[in-house]
């Protein structure tokens, strides 16, 4: 008995010696990165632009909806908290879509694309400063009601701007209208 379970010790430290031994094939650990939207290049713009545009339309709405709710006059620390996460959010939605499209705009191989899309990054990076500003002063304590409405208000009326220098720069790139 006991010959016999040496046996099968030995025989199954063999075994996973020689699993460890034998070469694995080669084999993807991660996902490749996925290519442009679209079964074509022009599909894909075409597609991420779309999509970019339609969180455009959800944070406006986003922001409009915030700076009607900030002018109730039981607005409080929670209803700000609330609106300001679903704002930022929303916000990051858009810049991930946008993401999307301006990784792909390069392959467009068009003089002065690249330089759109930078625009519009920076665009949307002064936008995200209107973010911080409320942040900042919730930090510091000096937050108040008419501060939050009218930047919220400001923030819809910024968002609603940048969706319409993207659908300009799609009408002159030729990517979607």
């Amino acid at each position: 008995m006991r010959c016999s379970t040496q046996t099968a010790r030995t025989t199954l430290f063999a075994l996973v010696l020689l699993a460890l031994l034998v070469p694995q094939p080669v084999a993807w650990t991660q996902y490749p990165a996925p290519g442009p939207m679209g079964g074509s290049l022009g599909q894909g713009l075409r597609n991420a632009a779309a999509a970019t545009q339609n969180q455009v339309s959800l944070l406006r709405q986003a922001a409009a909806d915030w700076a009607h709710r900030a002018q109730y006059p039981n607005y409080g620390a929670n209803d700000f908290a609330f609106d300001f996460q679903n704002v930022q959010r929303q916000f990051q939605a858009l810049r991930l879509e946008f993401g999307q499209l301006a990784g792909i705009v390069p392959m467009l191989g068009r003089a002065g694309a690249n330089n759109v899309a930078a625009e519009l990054g920076a665009g949307l990076d002064i936008i995200a400063e209107l973010c911080g500003f409320l942040a900042n002063r919730n930090a510091a304590g000096t937050l108040d009601q008419a501060t939050v409405s009218r930047t919220a208000s400001v923030l819809q009326e910024a968002v609603g701007a940048w969706g319409q220098e993207l659908q300009k720069a799609n009408s002159r790139l030729g990517l979607v209208w």
